[in-house]
């Protein structure tokens, strides 16, 4: 699920403080591996379409009738095993920024000082990168009880 759609920063102040968290268990929908909380992983609730979508994927209507997909519907827990993911690209970017102010030492005079430079294997850099998931065995779709 591409996390532009589970609404991580909905106020677009650039702070994920106010991420949806649709089961409220303190763990931000784009987070989460289970968003309603019933059990099956949200990848793992394309009871449709299978097609790496679980947001269109829909079976009934929920407890309150609201129609929502079924990886938002905790009374579906109809497990799909996925099989395949869709591409994510991750980009990163760091501002590092040091004041240093009052200082006074009589005998150095500078008007610039040189920190140097990071070094070294760093996951510091701002290239994407690609994550391939591990799948585990298909079985056939299974239905977990609901509480």
């Amino acid at each position: 699920m591409p996390t532009r759609l589970e609404n991580p920063d909905p106020n677009n102040d650039g702070s994920p403080v106010d991420a949806d968290d649709f089961d409220e268990d303190g763990t931000p929908d784009y987070l989460d591996d289970d968003d309603d909380e019933d059990g099956v992983l949200t990848r793992d609730e394309e009871n449709n379409t299978q097609d790496q979508d679980p947001t269109n994927d829909q079976s009934q209507s929920d407890e309150n009738n609201v129609n929502r997909p079924d990886y938002l519907n905790a009374a579906i827990a109809t497990t799909v095993p996925a099989t395949a993911f869709r591409t994510h690209e991750i980009q990163r970017s760091f501002t590092v920024s040091l004041r240093v102010t009052d200082i006074s030492i009589d005998f150095i005079s500078q008007d610039n000082f040189d920190f140097g430079l990071l070094t070294g294997a760093s996951q510091l850099t701002g290239a994407a990168r690609d994550t391939i998931p591990v799948f585990p065995p298909v079985f056939p779709p299974t239905t977990l009880p609901t509480n």
